[in-house]
């Protein structure tokens, strides 16, 4: 009987899926803190204030993670440690985002309430929810890759790195 071994090989993304990434991680801060400014500030609804602060908040990680794996500063990290923490900081959120919506969009059912932003308006924030767990992860994923492209200790081109720490 024959064992079959795969290799999963992970290649570094090419430099317009940095850019991509990045833009987009950026748009996602801007809206996050301009919703946060206006639903938060203007309209009073707190609750969808601070789950678009809080996607803000990780879409701003995931933006400053993906600026050093384009430009190559992981590697001034000297371990996985931090990237390690953000993966568990996205599965977290992930999990509080999932949840939020959940909740949020049963009470909104519950309370017969429309899309209106003012005040409470659940609907919206379970919107913002989601995007709490599209970021989450994001952050979850992306840390896991940018992980096992730069540390992975199996890998050839790691070996400066490794012998180096």
């Amino acid at each position: 009987m024959a064992v079959v071994v795969t290799v999963v090989e992970t290649r570094k993304p090419a430099v317009i899926r940095y850019r991509l990434r990045i833009v987009l991680a950026a748009i996602g801060a801007f809206v996050g803190y301009s919703v946060t400014a206006c639903l938060g500030g203007y309209y009073r609804n707190s609750s969808t204030g601070s789950f678009a602060f809080l996607s803000g908040v990780l879409a701003t990680l995931c933006l400053i993670m993906h600026w050093k794996a384009s430009t190559g500063t992981l590697y001034n990290l000297q371990s996985s440690t931090p990237l390690t923490v953000l993966s568990i900081v996205g599965a977290v959120f992930a999990v509080i985002g999932a949840v939020g919506l959940v909740t949020f969009i049963a009470v909104a059912a519950y309370l017969g309430q429309t899309l209106h932003p003012r005040n409470d308006g659940y609907y919206l924030t379970s919107i913002w929810c989601f995007m709490t767990l599209k970021w989450g992860v994001a952050m979850l994923l992306y840390s896991r890759q940018y992980r096992r492209m730069f540390f992975d200790e199996t890998r050839p081109e790691n070996e400066y790195l490794i012998n180096n720490k």
